[in-house]
């Protein structure tokens, strides 16, 4: 399956869409669109959220490219946040105990809310 992200801005949020799969064959474009999306933001000083509502499968080099976009983001005074994992994503989160370094929510909406404070 292929990976797809899309953005729209709203309430002065930033919110990138992930869908299908970040594997061995897209790492490469992930990174890239991640990159186009903190100029985007640091551009405009948005925050951003990282829905993964649709995002089935991330393996770990993955996971580490949104580290490094989460990084670059904390520098520039960007806040990021992370909403609706799956079971798949929220125990390789866990398990690289991730889930303590980016703030998650459960939805969109309770991550637009958190942001809008």
């Amino acid at each position: 399956m292929n990976f797809n992200l899309t953005t729209e801005e709203t309430k002065g949020i930033l919110i990138v869409h992930l869908s299908g799969e970040v594997n061995p064959g897209n790492e490469d474009l992930f990174q890239l669109e991640l990159e186009k999306v903190f100029s985007q933001a640091s551009l405009k000083k948005t925050n951003i959220i990282l829905s993964f509502r649709e995002l089935e499968y991330i393996n770990s080099t993955g996971l580490g490219v949104i580290t490094h976009f989460y990084r670059r983001c904390n520098e520039a005074s960007l806040k990021v946040m992370i909403c609706s994992l799956n079971r798949m994503c929220t125990r390789l989160f866990e398990i690289t105990k991730m889930n303590q370094i980016f703030e998650i929510s459960s939805s969109l909406d309770k991550a637009t809310a958190e942001l809008e404070q």
